[in-house]
């Protein structure tokens, strides 16, 4: 890291990951000693390939290629940084990172199919240097289908948004056109292959950028965060190529809430800020920023309709950067696996039949001064019940409950 001249920045929320434009490890404090360092490992993978792929010297599916090998590569390496961790502290200490149990059973079972193969021609088994380069082999195989299969998704957001300022387009694509596509490269490859067609930029006259009316809006959050110590996040609202979307909060009198998406890097980048004009603040990963919003503001819930938008907005904004959470308002919106069968099957429908009369939109209801608010929400593979209770100037207190530990839902990287 120190010989090429890469910054570590320990800081709060916003999640952890490797910044091409800055050359930035951001790391964020909330998260486990074990995660850290298994996300330092995959991501110190992406800073040794900086600014590679690049869609502009390349065809379309050379480009789709090496950026699914780049990710494929950063996992592996990240499941043997763990396992030598498991070994170090026992498995007890150390929990499996994201398709760890999957690479592993995919290397065990070519290891021994091949020792197998050897019995049977009367050859010796394989040498562990035999065994480690043919289960690693498998083990690569098995993450690269996952990747295909739609096994793993990005932990920003489970709809696919993208937008390519440097090309000029902006785009909502359905699920289903990219379920061929891992999620967590998608937004990379849609910017070279629908934007930027591929291929090479020789002999096209540059286009000068246009100035974006919201610029003022950008340029006063961006101090707001800097000044609140969100350097990071300041740089990637003005950034070119990133996209700012005001969130509606109706409950807010001053303050407002934006989006921030940035899609051009090796990881799509998501976050959420308030902001009152003067002043600004990150709401990701930071539950009680949100409530110090609302007290600020003054806010004014008047009725369970307007106490059931701030929860879910309080859901929304404030989830973990790392950690794939989504509202739902039925069984039908969890985002189970692709092509599930067997025993996963089946306890999917387990899961749709015991909760589809359970799981419901958020709604609210007077109770006491303020209102009771119930919303249903997917994080990680848990289904949660939050109850929360909201008084008339926003003031937040929740009460979680987990209804089923392990969906057979996709990994989030």
């Amino acid at each position: 890291m120190n010989k090429n001249g890469v910054r570590v920045v320990y800081r709060a929320g916003g999640g952890s990951y490797w910044s091409d434009e800055d050359k930035v490890f951001y790391v964020d404090t909330n998260q486990t000693p074990e995660e850290i360092a298994n996300t330092f490992v995959h991501e110190v993978n992406h800073a040794k390939h900086r600014n590679e792929p690049d869609p502009k010297k390349m065809g379309k599916q050379e480009y789709i290629d090496r950026a699914i090998d780049e990710e494929v590569n950063g996992v592996a390496e990240q499941i043997k940084s763990n396992q030598e961790l498991r070994d170090a502290r026992g498995p007890k200490y150390t929990d499996q990172t994201v398709m760890q149990s999957q690479y592993e059973d995919a290397y065990k079972k070519a290891v021994d199919a091949e020792n197998a193969e050897r019995a049977r021609h009367g050859r010796p088994p394989l040498t562990p240097e035999g065994e480690r380069r043919v289960g690693e082999d498998a083990g690569q195989k098995r993450i690269r289908q996952a990747f295909d299969n739609g096994e793993v998704v990005a932990s920003t957001n489970r709809k696919m948004r993208t937008r390519s300022a440097s090309c000029g387009s902006s785009a909502e694509r359905p699920r289903n056109r990219l379920r061929r596509l891992p999620a967590v490269l998608a937004a990379v490859v849609l910017l070279g292959v629908a934007g930027c067609q591929g291929g090479t930029t020789e002999g096209k006259t540059p286009v000068k950028p246009t100035p974006r009316p919201d610029e003022a809006v950008r340029t006063s959050i961006a101090a707001g965060l800097g000044q609140a110590g969100d350097a990071e996040q300041a740089a990637v609202v003005t950034r070119g190529g990133s996209q700012l979307t005001p969130v509606p909060a109706p409950f807010l009198k001053t303050w407002k809430i934006f989006q921030v998406d940035y899609r051009q890097g090796a990881h799509p980048v998501r976050f959420f800020v308030a902001s009152s004009g003067s002043k600004a603040t990150l709401l990701t990963g930071r539950p009680k920023a949100f409530t110090s919003v609302t007290a600020e503001d003054g806010a004014n819930v008047a009725d369970p309709a307007t106490a059931a938008t701030l929860a879910r907005l309080y859901v929304e904004t404030t989830r973990p950067a790392e950690k794939l959470t989504y509202v739902v308002g039925s069984v039908d919106e969890i985002q189970f696996r692709p092509g599930l069968s067997g025993d996963d099957a089946a306890r999917k429908d387990a899961i749709v039949k015991r909760y589809r009369p359970v799981v419901k939109a958020p709604e609210g209801a007077a109770q006491g001064d303020g209102f009771a608010v119930t919303v249903f929400v997917v994080k990680d593979s848990e289904l949660q019940r939050r109850a929360f209770t909201v008084s008339k100037r926003g003031a937040v207190t929740e009460k979680t409950t987990t209804l089923v530990k392990d969906l057979p839902v996709p990994m989030a990287l």
